[in-house]
């Protein structure tokens, strides 16, 4: 019975992390929405995002010589943040994601439907925080799109994979160690540590 009581408030607690990272997710989202420059998408963008959504999770690129792949799906996200907006990539990056989950579940791969929410959300926030810390540190990304390439373009470059890095990793680790019960460092290099390859690529390929 102790047993049982104390896996039942390990589950309400892993609950209530998750839910509370979807409600921080639906909050960035429609932030997000409500300041949305439409006048700057133009028929490019809705290709660009058409393509990511519907065939993202099928677009990688094997990195040489490890066993990892880069995503497109970021790269077509990191594009849209320098070509467009911050707003627009945080959305777009929000619907591949959800897009990814529901390509999983056609496999024959069980995702609950808070998992899907959970994904949807992390990659919201983590876009969002890549956004707002590109445009504290270097102003109006479209801009700095525009200028000639220099130490600080490949510096924003490098700081747009980092945090995005850090914020979706982060979050997904935060995650993975409540439901394991680990401490999060640990999960953290254990799981995710790897994966920052990914997140250059895509970043370097967007440049």
């Amino acid at each position: 019975m102790a047993l049982a009581k104390t896996d039942m408030g390990k589950q309400k607690y892993i609950g209530m992390v998750a839910w509370a990272v979807v409600a921080l997710g639906a909050a960035v989202a429609s932030f997000s929405a409500a300041r949305l420059p439409f006048a700057q998408l133009d028929a490019r963008f809705l290709l660009l995002a058409l393509i990511t959504v519907v065939f993202g999770s099928r677009l990688t690129v094997q990195v040489p010589r490890a066993k990892v792949h880069a995503s497109v799906p970021d790269t077509f996200v990191f594009l849209t943040l320098l070509l467009y907006s911050g707003e627009a990539a945080v959305l777009l990056a929000a619907a591949e994601a959800f897009s990814s989950c529901l390509t999983f579940g056609k496999k024959a791969i069980t995702i609950k439907p808070r998992t899907m929410l959970f994904n949807t959300a992390v990659m919201a926030c983590a876009t969002f925080i890549t956004v707002w810390a590109l445009r504290f540190g270097f102003g109006s990304l479209p801009e700095l799109a525009g200028r000639p390439l220099s130490s600080t373009y490949f510096t924003a470059l490098g700081l747009m994979a980092l945090v995005q890095y850090a914020g979706s990793t982060g979050l997904a680790a935060l995650y993975t160690a409540c439901k394991n019960n680990e401490p999060l460092w640990q999960t953290w290099s254990r799981h995710y540590l790897w994966v920052s390859i990914t997140f250059f690529a895509g970043a370097a390929a967007a440049g």
